[in-house]
């Protein structure tokens, strides 16, 4: 039964009528069946070849999304002296400070943090104890309910002895202790009209702030780059929190003036 079926094809077709299969056909334009997806036209008669050539499109709109923020136009150039950023931008020429730009990103980071209802914070996995001074210790209590709820778990641990059980996400592990010893201190030194709440968040803000970058920290092209995008995000941007600045930029203008003199 198979045999003949394979035969019986090719003499039902005469030899004197034309193969439909090789007329010339007219373009076909598939209908999208996305509306984001793009009308390809395709010579190609059958629909299988016509959704191949289709599916590379969603590729193509997602490529885009790949490439590095271009909000800013500012394109890094070269790093100078492991302390500046050189960048090219629509208007110029821009050398960023490093270290003065992270303190800003990091100042105001934190600062958010702080109105957050549960910051995000990071457990020791062996509580690190600290003993301090009896006024010390009298200041550390006074506002260890703000500072616990910014990330921090500090729980008093005997006469003058304290134990941190957990630091906020921002803070490096190994400074724990040294970091809360520095911010006790400079709450001693602090007063005025502010409360203790935000005589507490600014504190440990300018602190963490003043621990950013150093100029002997390895930094790379990717990291520099993002950090200039971070910066542009800040609410004020021009300078650190100390009111150095960040940046300085020369425009193209300024050059065109000096070299046609």
């Amino acid at each position: 039964m198979k045999a003949p079926s394979t035969t019986s094809p090719k003499k039902q077709i005469p030899s004197s009528t034309p193969v439909p299969k090789t007329v010339p056909r007219p373009a076909i334009r598939p209908t999208a069946t996305n509306a984001h997806e793009p009308t390809l036209v395709t010579s190609s008669p059958r629909p299988v070849e016509s959704k191949a050539q289709t599916s590379p499109a969603p590729t193509q709109e997602c490529e885009p999304q790949k490439q590095p923020v271009k909000s800013s136009g500012w394109q890094l150039v070269k790093l100078l002296k492991n302390r500046f950023g050189l960048f090219d931008t629509p208007k110029g020429l821009l050398l960023l400070h490093l270290r003065h730009a992270d303190q800003r990103v990091r100042f105001e980071k934190i600062q958010k943090t702080f109105s957050e209802t549960n910051p995000p914070s990071q457990g020791l996995l062996i509580p690190e104890p600290i003993e301090l001074e009896p006024m010390a210790a009298a200041t550390l209590k006074q506002h260890l309910d703000v500072l616990n709820q910014g990330g921090f778990r500090v729980e008093e641990f005997g006469r003058h002895f304290y134990r941190i059980e957990a630091i906020p996400a921002w803070l490096d592990q190994s400074s724990a202790a040294s970091f809360l010893r520095d911010t006790v201190d400079a709450l001693r030194q602090r007063s005025g009209s502010r409360t203790k709440d935000e005589l507490a968040w600014q504190t440990v803000t300018e602190l963490a702030a003043g621990g950013s970058y150093q100029k002997n920290d390895m930094v790379n092209e990717q990291t520099v780059q993002r950090l200039a995008e971070d910066l542009l995000k800040c609410d004020i941007p021009h300078t650190s929190p100390s009111g150095k600045p960040t940046y300085k930029e020369l425009a193209w203008a300024e050059f065109e003036r000096h070299f046609e003199r």
